[in-house]
């Protein structure tokens, strides 16, 4: 009986928009990507009959959890579509036993619909995690920072200003100089962890402009001074920033001797601030696979730090190597079949111009055809006035000539149709057109 309520949950076409950008799932129901960060909506069919069999069979609360609505929604739809609903009492009244009658489904007065159609946020899915196998021994953040990796030295000659050149490519640490050192020690222990589980870490050059176009333009993920870690064959970028708050700074009171517009010119220069300044808090994020379902980001909290998070955040790299190769196997079965319904769509429209072309070389022929019999029934009412020394074989050969000419069922000998007077025994240079009936079938 619940498989007619699970049915009538369609996913609304509207996010075929976003099919050119991506697809709605992974294929095992993982994950569910959209376009520009926006969530799918899915598409509820609310049917009276249905409803009405629902609603008298489990509690309210229970059917609008299987729709993805509230108690309250649903029970404003039932009201719509003049659907009877149990009644404060009627369960308990059934879980003792006792027999409680059942009101039948009143018609529905002439013009009301018999279902709803609503669109809603798809509901939130459960995210992947990563699969749990052996306990990892937890990674250590040293309090000092001690021979440096050379990813993690450059890094720290550019940040602290040792050493100029900001289109230097460095590791993605964007934190203020009160956090730069943590997030160092972070990095520090997090690369060479990775390069102790054989994982390439690396920081990519920076590109022109030409060639950022060009990779945005192909599709591709652009790495442009990004940092990234191959993971399954996957290129993953990561890095660390910090949080920001607003600092609010209220203006302050002018002086009091100030008067007209030295007044208004002080105040207009001393107005109240909005400020954006780091406050501390460290976030340690997978800049790949935005809007893919798979956890991205780990911050610090009341009870955690990033530090005590590096080896969840490794995990979570495989889970999101996965997701990436399943998102990018689903974007290539999206291409070839748009490119398949494409060469579909060129064959049906080479058919339909043959078509157009033969239609238009039959139409041709009727038309010619057609001319040629009124050429052959026109002479017949014309008779009497063609009658007379100047209207005799040659005007009648040629009228014949031009008959069968239009006629395209009569093919004619050249040689049949272009022979000179000459041949006659006129002069050579008067020539003309002569009928022979020799040379017609």
């Amino acid at each position: 009986m619940w498989g007619s309520a699970e049915a009538s949950m369609r996913v609304s076409p509207r996010l075929g928009a976003a099919r050119s950008a991506g697809t709605m799932s992974s294929g095992d129901g993982t994950y569910f990507p959209c376009r520009r960060g926006r969530a799918p909506l899915d598409t509820i069919t609310y049917r009276r009959s249905e409803l009405y069999e629902q609603v008298w069979a489990e509690p309210v609360r229970t059917v609008a959890k299987r729709y993805g609505v509230s108690d309250v929604a649903l029970g404003k739809i039932c009201r719509k579509l003049r659907v009877p609903v149990p009644g404060l009492g009627h369960w308990a009244r059934i879980r003792v036993g006792q027999m409680v009658p059942r009101p039948p489904l009143p018609r529905l007065p002439d013009g009301t619909p018999s279902e709803i159609t609503h669109e809603r946020w798809q509901p939130r899915i459960e995210r992947p995690v990563a699969p749990k196998g052996p306990q990892e021994p937890p990674i250590v953040v040293p309090q000092e920072l001690r021979n440096p990796h050379k990813l993690v030295s450059e890094a720290s000659r550019l940040l602290r200003g040792r050493e100029p050149g900001v289109s230097i490519p460095r590791l993605s640490i964007s934190v203020s100089q009160a956090s730069l050192g943590r997030a160092l020690r972070i990095m520090n222990a997090l690369i060479r962890e990775l390069e102790r589980r054989d994982l390439q870490v690396e920081v990519t050059r920076r590109l022109s402009h030409d060639e950022r176009q060009a990779q945005e333009r192909s599709g591709e993920e652009v790495f442009d001074g990004a940092t990234r870690v191959r993971v399954d064959g996957e290129w993953i970028r990561f890095g660390i920033d910090e949080k920001s708050s607003i600092v609010h700074t209220p203006a302050p009171e002018p002086p009091k001797h100030l008067r007209g517009r030295e007044l208004e010119s002080w105040i207009s220069d001393h107005r109240a601030r909005r400020d954006v300044v780091p406050n501390g808090t460290l976030e340690l994020i997978i800049r790949s696979g935005d809007y893919l379902g798979a956890r991205r980001l780990w911050h610090d909290g009341k009870r955690r730090r990033i530090e005590d998070c590096l080896s969840d955040f490794i995990a979570h790299l495989h889970v999101m190597a996965g997701v990436l190769k399943r998102h990018r196997e689903e974007m290539e079965r999206a291409r070839r079949e748009r490119q398949e319904e494409e060469h579909r769509r060129f064959e049906r429209q080479q058919r339909q111009w043959e078509e157009e072309r033969q239609a238009k070389a039959i139409e041709e022929k009727l038309g010619r055809w057609r001319l040629a019999q009124d050429a052959r029934v026109i002479p017949s009412h014309t008779s009497p006035f063609l009658r007379g020394p100047a209207c005799r074989r040659p005007g009648r050969h040629r009228r014949r000539v031009f008959q069968d000419r239009d006629d395209p069922r009569f093919r004619f000998p050249r040689f049949a149709l272009l022979k000179t007077k000459a041949s006659r025994g006129l002069p050579a240079q008067s020539g003309g057109l002569s009928w022979d009936r020799s040379d017609t079938p």
